[in-house]
C-alpha cells in the first residue's frame, strides 16, 4: 500500500488529497486553500473537480462565503468512518508494530521506524524500515525468528516489505561517535515504536 498516503492507492491523487486535507481539520477551507495544502503534484482544476465530485456524493459540505465557497468534510456520512480509518492507517500501522514488538519474549531496548515511512514520503513501492536496538552485549541472532515472523505479518498487512537494521547499544554508540550518516537520519526522522526516542539516546548533532 501507499504507506504514507493510503488513499492515493485507491483514488485519484486529487480526490485523495482533498479528503486528506479536509479530514485533518474542522475549519472550512476555500478550494484554493485546499489545493495549497495538498501534498504532491495536483492542479487547482483537479482539486476543484474533486471537491465537486465529493460534494455530489455528500462527503463534502459546501457553503458560499462571498465570492468564494467554503468546504468541510461531512463526518456524519456513512462512509466517513471508513475514510477516516484509511487516512489514519499510517498511525494504525505504527501502533500495531509497537504492540507486536512489545510482545516479543525479549523486546528491544528501542525500536524506531525510519526512512521514507517515518518522513511521510513513502509510496506503494517503499519498504518499511525499522531499527531494533538490543542491550549491550546482546546476541542479536536471538531476534532472527521474531523479525522473520514480523516481516511476514507486515507484508500481509500492507503489501510492503520490511527492511530491518539490528544493533546493540554498543554498536549504536560506536556509530554515533563516528558520526555515521545513518545516525543523522535517525536523529532527524526516526519515529519511536518501542522505548526512548532517537533524540533521547543519540548525542545532539554538533554545530557546524
Amino acid at each position: 500500500m501507499d504507506v504514507s498516503h493510503p488513499l492515493r492507492g485507491l483514488l485519484t491523487p486529487a480526490m485523495a488529497g482533498v479528503i486528506e486535507v479536509l479530514t485533518a481539520t474542522h475549519t472550512p477551507l476555500t478550494g484554493r486553500e485546499v489545493h495549497r495544502l495538498i501534498r504532491g503534484d495536483v492542479s487547482l482544476g483537479a482539486t476543484q473537480q474533486a471537491l465537486a465530485s465529493l460534494e455530489s456524493l455528500g462527503l463534502v459540505d459546501t457553503q458560499p462565503a462571498g465570492r468564494a465557497q467554503l468546504h468541510t468534510f461531512n463526518r456524519e456520512h456513512v462512509l466517513a468512518e471508513a475514510l477516516l480509518s484509511l487516512v489514519g492507517a499510517p498511525s494504525t500501522l505504527e501502533e500495531w508494530l509497537a504492540s507486536a514488538i512489545q510482545d516479543w519474549p525479549q523486546p528491544p531496548v528501542a525500536a524506531w521506524l525510519f526512512g521514507s515511512a517515518a518522513r511521510g514520503e513513502a509510496t506503494a513501492q517503499s519498504d518499511i524500515d525499522v531499527v531494533f536496538v538490543g542491550p549491550a552485549g546482546f546476541d542479536v541472532t536471538f531476534w532472527d525468528e521474531p523479525i522473520a515472523i514480523l516481516s511476514e505479518a507486515v507484508l500481509r498487512r500492507t503489501g510492503n516489505a520490511m527492511e530491518t537494521l539490528v544493533l546493540t547499544e554498543n554498536e549504536l554508540e560506536d556509530s554515533d561517535e563516528r558520526g555515521d550518516r545513518l545516525i543523522d537520519e535517525l536523529r532527524q526522522d526516526a519515529r519511536p515504536l518501542v522505548g526512548p526516542s532517537p533524540r533521547e539516546v543519540l548525542r545532539p548533532r554538533a554545530a557546524s
